[in-house]
């Protein structure tokens, strides 16, 4: 077996997940969603994608 010189972590960071939002220019996701902090019953915290992302927003 081949083991890999270097780890990846599979963790992302919250620094890491804004990153690759602004790179999206998705940024604005978090504070529709009521931001990084918000507290939500499980009912309305679980969607699909397709409900809580414009057409475009999904390319």
């Amino acid at each position: 077996m081949s083991v890999p010189s270097h780890r990846v972590s599979p963790i992302l960071t919250l620094e890491g997940l804004e990153s690759l939002l602004n790179a999206a220019h998705l940024e604005y996701l978090v504070d529709r969603e009521g931001g990084w902090d918000a507290v939500k019953e499980w009912r309305d915290a679980v969607k699909e994608w397709r409900d809580v992302l414009s057409g475009w927003e999904e390319k």
